[in-house]
């Protein structure tokens, strides 16, 4: 797994790239060389929105492990949203830590402590309930009127008994239909009910 590692202190630097240099499954690439990494470790003391905006910054998707003892919570959706799976903290990390951490990241599987967890938990539910709403969305990426045509689909209810029940035209229906299933590249009904099934809307 090609990993590059950057800190500002070059002893943070040459610490974690020691823990990781000539670890089975991990090949240590220059600071310079992120275009091709698939894992990308950030060790600093406080992590600031600088430090985040620069994770994707060349446009590579990648899986992120920030080492810190200090990220803002205001700023853990945009970590996520810039790829970072797992959060260490920098006081007590061990080369093991490290190394699992990088490896699980790999398969972008998420380790954050409990704390930030909590506080994910808790700024998601506040774009549900906050933020999403007043777009007309739901979590799921759907409109609110998306969802209800779906689960009235899921139900077994045909378009004109859809429009009925729902106070729309059969027309309107139609297009809501029409236009959910080219943006997400469904091909029918059946696929639709599917997808938005896996999606928990419905």
């Amino acid at each position: 797994m090609n990993t590059v590692v950057r800190a500002t202190d070059p002893l943070l630097r040459a610490g974690a790239q020691a823990f990781l240099r000539s670890r089975p499954g991990i090949r240590l690439l220059p600071a310079t060389d992120t275009g091709r990494a698939d894992v990308l470790v950030l060790v600093e003391p406080r992590v600031t929105q600088a430090h985040l905006g620069a994770l994707d910054a060349d446009g590579q998707a990648r899986h992120s492990v920030l080492v810190t003892d200090d990220l803002p919570t205001s700023g853990l959706l945009r970590a996520v949203h810039r790829g970072v799976v797992a959060v260490l903290g920098l006081t007590g990390c061990t080369g093991v830590d490290l190394v699992r951490a990088v490896l699980s990241a790999g398969d972008g599987t998420a380790n954050f402590p409990a704390r930030l967890q909590g506080e994910l938990v808790a700024q998601l539910a506040r774009v549900r309930e906050q933020v999403l709403p007043a777009h007309g969305l739901t979590v799921f990426g759907l409109t609110q009127r998306e969802t209800d045509v779906l689960a009235l689909i899921a139900e077994g209810f045909d378009t004109t008994e859809i429009a009925a029940k729902l106070s729309y035209s059969v027309r309107t229906v139609k297009a809501v239909l029409s236009s959910l299933m080219a943006r997400h590249g469904l091909r029918h009904r059946a696929h639709a009910v599917a997808f938005a099934v896996r999606a928990g809307a419905c």
